[in-house]
């Protein structure tokens, strides 16, 4: 947790891990970064970066596993989550660029990295971009949305390489 426009940073790497029972905010109100390498990630609640307006967070999983609620990534500020290096994640809902003044980026790349969640929204009410490369596989088990509401900003995009995948299980709504 990052607050308060303080600026701040979390390691967890080799053999460590780290449980949050509740939710994790990263940059609340100033600068947080998240970096976990190589270790586990639980969270009982939500993950939040980039909450506040004005704030910009960072959260980077390399040859990990992260379980989550929801990943919000830009509430109000700008936020960046990448999962790499065989990374899984399992969530039940990720959202990119949620509030109107957010500005969310999600990366997903590398063989062996994974996400699976329950929904996904890029570009929910703010701007929001998502990359998945490099053999890594994206599962959206429900309903996975682009440019939700009508004061999303036209910069939602996504791109998806010829190596990599985006399953949807139930409907993909775009606009």
């Amino acid at each position: 947790l990052v607050h308060g426009g303080g600026n701040g940073m979390i390691t967890v790497a080799g053999t460590g891990d780290l449980s949050v029972s509740g939710n994790m905010i990263v940059g609340s109100g100033g600068i947080g970064a998240l970096d976990v390498n190589a270790s586990s990630l639980d969270i009982s609640g939500s993950l939040d970066i980039a909450d506040g307006v004005a704030s910009s967070g960072d959260v980077t999983l390399a040859q990990s596993t992260l379980s989550v609620g929801t990943i919000t990534i830009g509430n109000s500020g700008a936020g960046t989550f990448s999962a790499n290096q065989a990374a899984e994640v399992t969530a039940t809902e990720i959202v990119v660029g949620a509030a109107k003044l957010g500005n969310g980026t999600f990366n997903l790349d590398g063989s062996g990295s994974e996400v699976q969640a329950g929904s996904m929204q890029v570009g929910n009410a703010g701007a929001g971009a998502l990359q998945v490369t490099n053999h890594a596989l994206l599962q959206v088990t429900g309903l996975a949305t682009m440019g939700v509401t009508a004061s999303a900003k036209l910069q939602e995009t996504a791109a998806i390489e010829s190596n990599a995948s985006w399953t949807s299980g139930s409907e993909l709504d775009i606009g």
